[in-house]
């Protein structure tokens, strides 16, 4: 079951990768009304498939690549925070400056 969900994760990341590489938008989301899957969200899917797949067994070089894509992961996941962080610290110094 473990490995059938990585499958899953890993498989639907790269399809949404591939809708962004090709423009398609069938793959960018699921239904046309909803909102699309950004790159870097589907990349820590891919990330994250890739690392619950290597975590199935406990060889020692898939070990290096599940620590690799776990630091990935996390990577894009605090940037992702830094990056709305900003976004909302500047709005309030812009409506901060406003107000005075």
């Amino acid at each position: 079951m473990n490995l059938f969900l990585a499958i899953v994760a890993f498989s639907l990341g790269s399809l949404v990768l591939l809708g962004w590489g090709l423009d398609i938008d069938v793959l960018k989301s699921l239904h046309p009304a909803w909102v699309t899957m950004k790159p870097s969200t589907a990349m820590c899917f891919v990330l994250s498939g890739l690392m619950a797949m290597f975590w199935q067994t406990s060889n020692y070089p898939q070990r290096t690549i599940e620590i690799a894509s776990c630091v990935w992961a996390l990577m894009f996941g605090v940037s992702g925070m830094i990056l709305a962080l900003s976004v909302w610290m500047f709005l309030i110094l812009r409506l901060v400056m406003i107000l005075m």
